[in-house]
């Protein structure tokens, strides 16, 4: 597993909005080079224009290099590049497109015992998580790979907790702001920003 996994609740980087939460990731990087999987859509014409934001808005933060996963790489090209990265990155966007584009690929066993920290922003976050909790897209409840232990909604803001609260009765939830995030280390979490625990049809701010 990585060493370090950032779940950040969302926010606008061409804004700044979270400068200082991947900032920090990437100080803590073994070696701030950012290899960055942008599979939220398919539309070639977005992604290449968001390619530019990302690489702009890494090497404003400090990143040395940045890269690109491609659905074209093999197995084996990825694994390389997983291996020489500091800053593993997944943004935002269509969450269903990511999850079928991360399980198509099949990167998820790749994901694991490897020295770099792993960023996870908006519907980047909710696929590394056992479940995604689409209320700000009022989705079903979508299965992510599992390398964290927990069900996490993102872009949380009090508009979710009808939802929210319903589906807790089955199920713990972590709620996360714009501009928050849930660290993980060793299996134990951290937060960063105010973080919403819900359980049993109960919301409770948990930092």
């Amino acid at each position: 597993m990585a060493r370090k996994i950032y779940l950040e609740g969302g926010g606008d980087i061409r804004k700044g909005e979270n400068d200082n939460l991947d900032r920090k990731a990437l100080n803590e990087s073994k070696n701030k080079k950012v290899y960055i999987l942008d599979l939220t859509s398919n539309d070639k014409e977005k992604v290449a224009q968001y390619r530019l934001s990302l690489e702009e808005y890494f090497k404003r933060l400090g990143a040395k290099k940045v890269d690109f996963v491609s659905t074209s790489h093999s197995l084996n090209e990825i694994k390389e590049k997983l291996m020489s990265t500091g800053i593993v990155y997944i943004p935002g966007g269509d969450t269903e497109v990511l999850i079928n584009n991360l399980n198509d690929i099949k990167i998820s066993s790749l994901l694991t015992n490897l020295e770099y920290i792993l960023v996870g922003n908006s519907a980047g976050a909710m696929v590394l998580c056992n479940e995604a909790i689409c209320a700000y897209e009022k989705r079903d409840i979508m299965a992510g790979l599992g390398l964290v232990g927990i069900a996490i909604d993102v872009h949380y803001d009090k508009t979710h907790d009808k939802r929210l609260n319903e589906l807790s009765k089955k199920r713990e939830m972590y709620a996360i702001p714009e501009g928050s995030a849930i660290i993980v280390k060793n299996g134990k979490l951290s937060f960063i920003g105010d973080i919403y625990k819900f359980s049993n049809k109960k919301k409770i701010k948990i930092h």
